[in-house]
Parts: C-alpha cells; structure tokens; sequence
C-alpha cells in the first residue's frame, strides 16, 4: 500500500496499491466498498508499468476521488458507484495528486519536471508548471490561490494558480519529497534530502526556522 487518504465526511478510507488498484472502505464497518482498477498500460517508451498507484486524494465533498501512479495517467472516480469519471494524461510517471479547496481543479505531479493543473468538469489541462527536476509532491494553499511544488532540483515553488507564474523558490541543499501548508495559508513546510524540514513565510517566501534531522 503506497498512500491512503480520508474522505472529507470522515466515512469513507481509500488506499493505493500495487495491481493497478486502489480500494474504498467503509470506517465504521471496515467493509470494502469499492475497487477502483487502472488500466494497464505501456508507457509512451516503451516500458511496461509495475502496477503501482503512488497518491490518492478526495474533492472537497467527498463524492470524487483522484488517483494517479505509474500509468502517465490521473483518473477522477465516483465515490457513491467507483465508476472512472475523467482521465488525465500526463507525459510520465505521477507522484501525486490534489484538489483544490473549491474541488474543480486538480494538480499533478509527475517525473517529466512538471506539475500540471487540470479542470475537473472537463479534463482540460489548464497550466504546465515547470521545474529542472522530477515533482514529487503538490498542495494547495487553503484559499486556493497558490499551489505548492516539490522537486529532485532541490527547491519547492509557489506559484500563482491563476496565471501559473513562479512566487517565490525555496531552496534547499538535496531533494523536497514533501510540501505543506499550514491551516491559515501563512507558512509553508518543506521536507528534504538534506536532513531538514523547513517552514517558510508563504508571502514572502522568507526561511522562518530550520528544523534539523
């Protein structure tokens, strides 16, 4: 099992897997509720896929999920019937996924040195973020405004949702694998190779505190 994710109602867990699959359960009883297949696919190279689901996320209301993995595709599902609602086709691998706060876009992340933001209604890729390196995570501010990036180039990015320009670059001294807002948009934290965590002023982009390992 690679990622799991709760539902925003609470009732509902899914969890990403090898097999193509992710699975939906139901907390108070445990009981599967849904199996959600990706189709197996050869990639644009060439290369068979191993399977792998790497990230699952819900919308906002609970009634969709997104899942994404080795498969150069994100695939938006129906929570009530885990009928495949939308497929998104990225250019490589995807490491992640996440829906903004109003859920109608999502974004992913993929080893082709993008994070792409795509409309939920109608599959539209909307922006091509790029970095020098794979993205291996993507987030949200809470308002909506900004997305968080995280990358093998050894920085995280701000970018502006609306017009898909940069904000600020946060540097650190190897690999982000992971990025995250803090509940009132104002600090961001970041989770590197480099054996630290660091919390960054998302106005400004100014280090706040660096958190050693």
């Amino acid at each position: 099992v690679n990622a799991v994710a709760f539902s925003p109602d609470g009732k509902t867990i899914a969890t990403a897997g090898h097999n193509y699959t992710t699975r939906l359960w139901d907390t108070d009883t445990g009981k599967e509720l849904a199996t959600l297949k990706h189709q197996e696919e050869v990639s644009p190279y060439g290369e068979q896929d191993d399977g792998d689901i790497r990230a699952v996320a819900f919308s906002p209301d609970s009634k969709t999920i997104a899942t994404a993995g080795y498969q150069y595709t994100a695939r938006l599902w129906d929570t009530e019937n885990g009928k495949e609602l939308a497929i998104f086709n990225d250019q490589n691998r995807v490491y992640a996924v996440a829906f903004s706060p109003d859920g109608k876009t999502i974004a992913t992340a993929s080893s082709d040195k993008t994070a792409r933001l795509w409309d939920t209604e109608n599959g539209k890729e909307l922006a091509i973020l790029n970095h020098q390196d794979l993205v291996n995570a993507v987030a949200f501010s809470p308002d909506g405004k900004t997305i968080a990036t995280a990358s093998r180039d050894n920085t995280a990015r701000l970018w502006d949702t609306e017009n898909g320009n940069v904000l600020a670059t946060l540097n650190h001294q190897s690999r982000v694998i992971a990025v995250a807002f803090s509940p009132d948009g104002k600090t961001i934290a970041t989770a590197s190779r480099d054996k630290t965590a660091r919390l960054w002023d998302t106005d400004t982009g100014k280090e706040l505190a660096t958190l050693n390992h």
